[in-house]
């Protein structure tokens, strides 16, 4: 392109009516990654087939009508997360897709990944004559909210599917007037707002309407909605799904009694579609009013004939996105992502992993690709009840690999299928114990690509394991114990315990147990012993007779001799480094993992206190105080660490790869 501005693909063509220009993506892997489409001053285009991932959140969005522009199409297109910004509200990335001073724009069968704030209509155009725009056939797959927000703008918004989101649906401002209709709203939280009023400044907590604390659109004058035939699919439940009509007496969503629906409302539900809203009802904030322009015989809103939206529900879920639904799909899950607006830890994984593999294009020469790639249908890490089976789990090898393998896996009631032909290795089952697997790729070129895991049975999180030979003996079931006992007595205590019965540590003795958790290990041996013992074939100093090595990650392990010694007592804990205190793991992600340079943090109303990376044989290697929001990670060595993250509600930690 002959202009690039902060990294994006720049349209722009003084309005010239007469130039057309179509940008599309061609097959169903096409991919727009690290930028996005900016149209300035531009006239019919139309962009189509294209996916938008990893755009710069500081220069812009996916696609941005940036300014003055008129008659644009952009249509079946895959949104993806762009790369974290600096404002808190941009982890997922900035705008999917914004509109600013464009009018006579159509946004069709576009599919929205759990972006965190899908489209902006309007920002500061003080008008409202002119601006009109229309979304259809549209999935809000798990987005967080402006399907769209809108300023000043006429809106039409039919036939799209609303499927789980955590904020809001759609959303009035300013004066704008929004016409919401044949769109089907699955547990979407609030599926029509108004600003000010209703439901936006709705306190469930005290049940009144407070707008001196509550409100989603920062406090801006309100427009209109009229709403016709939309369904409300509150089944699942996570949501609270809320929606308040115009003087409803008893709206289906709201607790009777306890506003007044002709002043604090969230839309106009008219008895058919071609009713035009009386001049009396206003907004409570601005006093605007509906401008009906639905009903105008000029637009083609009037004589429109719209699916039922059970009907557009279909259609959307077959035909939004990319050809044959993109080569990049995210699976959900509902009873945890409805009411999540957290990063999706295997969406943006799985979007910073990216690899395209297109190797040429037209008569140029086939570029070298050296890459191995490997993808997954779902969450790496599941938990499951006991005797329940997992979400079957399917990774898929690429690039140069011609090959995968996995460790650990069959085990405890979980199996793999390998399928060469289609490139694929497919986990299943029902576990009987916590498990703990690797992916890796392999290949005559590239480097090998690591996907790791975890499979969780809820409420195993092991006790303390602990052996006092001067009560058991060699005889464990947790530990097993190769060697000969000391017969000579000694003398030591440890925890109040009055400790004499000893195993020799030699050469031939060994001390082999596996976890399913992180753990910290203490050993006591003779009390004026002051050498090494070796864990997993790594010396660690014993002092005063103990020893205690911080931050095992969960696997097999092995005690063997360092210098010759008499060991009284084993304790291996799970309840420091590696479980969470007051468990804030489900409200706070690190990602991308694996990582190459920068891991970042993303925690909902959590103050970070301090990041601590430990490696594999419990040496930190970094530690960083107060609130981060990224780790420079580029000077580590490839490998597994584990990072404990503490925050002011509690600690986790997690493993990561270092590639």
């Amino acid at each position: 392109m002959s202009v690039m501005e902060g990294g994006d693909i720049t349209i722009e063509n003084a309005n010239n009516a007469a130039s057309y220009l179509t940008i599309e993506g061609v097959g169903s892997d096409a991919v727009v990654n690290g930028m996005g489409i900016r149209l300035k001053a531009a006239s019919n285009i139309e962009v189509r087939n294209l996916g938008f991932m990893n755009c710069n959140s500081t220069a812009g969005d996916n696609v941005g009508m940036q300014q003055d522009n008129d008659h644009i199409w952009v249509h079946n297109c895959d949104m993806f997360y762009g790369n974290a910004g600096s404002d808190a509200d941009q982890v997922k990335g900035d705008g999917a897709l914004d509109n600013k001073t464009s009018t006579f724009c159509t946004f069709s069968y576009i599919h929205f990944w759990d972006n965190g704030k899908a489209s902006l209509l309007g920002l500061s155009e003080n008008t409202t004559a002119g601006l009109y725009v229309t979304y259809h056939h549209n999935w809000f797959d798990h987005s967080d909210s402006r399907h769209p927000r809108v300023r000043f703008y006429s809106a039409h918004i039919y036939n799209n599917y609303f499927d789980g989101n955590a904020k809001y649906g759609s959303g009035s401002t300013e004066g704008s007037s929004l016409f919401v209709e044949g769109n089907y709203f699955r547990d979407c939280k609030h599926p029509i707002m108004t600003s000010m009023q209703g439901t936006d400044v709705w306190n469930q907590t005290t049940q009144v309407n407070d707008p001196s604390n509550m409100g989603t659109f920062s406090g801006e004058a309100g427009g209109t909605i009229k709403a016709f035939n939309n369904v409300f699919d509150a089944s699942n439940g996570a949501n609270n799904m809320r929606f308040v009509a115009y003087a409803d007496p008893n709206p289906t969503f709201n607790i009777a009694g306890k506003i007044s629906s002709t002043t604090d409302f969230d839309a106009y539900v008219p008895a058919t579609r071609g009713e035009t809203v009386p001049n009396t009802v206003k907004s409570k904030l601005g006093a605007n009013i509906y401008n009906n322009f639905d009903t105008d015989a000029t637009l083609y809103v009037k004589n429109l004939v719209i699916d039922e939206p059970a009907i557009a529900k279909d259609k959307v879920i077959q035909y939004s996105g990319r050809i044959s639904g993109g080569d990049l799909k995210i699976t959900y899950n509902n009873a945890v992502d409805d009411a999540s607006y957290l990063v999706n830890v295997a969406e943006k994984t799985a979007v910073t992993n990216y690899a395209s593999s297109m190797v040429f294009i037209q008569g140029e020469t086939a570029a070298v690709v050296s890459s191995q790639t490997l993808s997954t249908s779902t969450d790496n890490n599941q938990t499951v009840a006991a005797g329940t089976a997992i979400d079957t789990m399917i990774f898929t090898w690429g690039g140069d690999a011609t090959d995968a393998t996995i460790s650990n896996i069959p085990a405890s009631g979980i199996t793999f299928v390998k399928d060469i032909p289609n490139k694929t290795i497919t986990i299943s089952g029902t576990p009987t114990a916590n498990i703990s697997y690797t992916v890796t790729t392999s290949g005559a070129a590239g480097t090998p690509a690591t996907s790791t895991g975890t499979i969780t049975i809820a409420g195993s999180t092991p006790g303390d394991e602990i052996h006092n030979f001067t009560t058991s003996g060699k005889v464990s079931s947790f530990y097993t114990i190769t060697g000969n006992m000391n017969s000579t007595a000694g003398v030591a205590t440890y925890d109040g315990l009055a400790l004499t019965a000893r195993l020799k540590i030699e050469t031939a003795t060994t001390i082999t147990y596996t976890t399913i958790a992180p753990s910290t290990l203490t050993l006591v041996f003779d009390p004026t012993f002051a050498g090494t013992i070796k864990l997993n074939n790594v010396s660690y100093t014993v002092v005063s007779g103990i020893v205690t090595i911080p931050s095992i990650p969960a696997g097999s392990n092995t005690i063997s001799k360092g210098g010759t010694a008499n060991l009284f007592y084993i304790k291996s804990v799970f309840s420091t480094l590696g479980l969470a205190q007051n468990n804030p793991s489900s409200k706070l992600t690190l990602y991308p993992n694996p990582v190459s340079s920068n891991l970042y943090l993303s925690s909902s109303n959590q103050k970070i206190e301090n990041v601590m990376i430990y490696s594999i044989t419990g040496s930190l290697v970094k530690s960083i105080s107060n609130n981060v929001e990224n780790i420079d990670v580029s000077n580590l060595n490839a490998g597994s660490y584990l990072v404990k993250v503490t925050t002011d509600q509690g600690s986790f930690t997690q493993k990561i790869i270092k590639k």
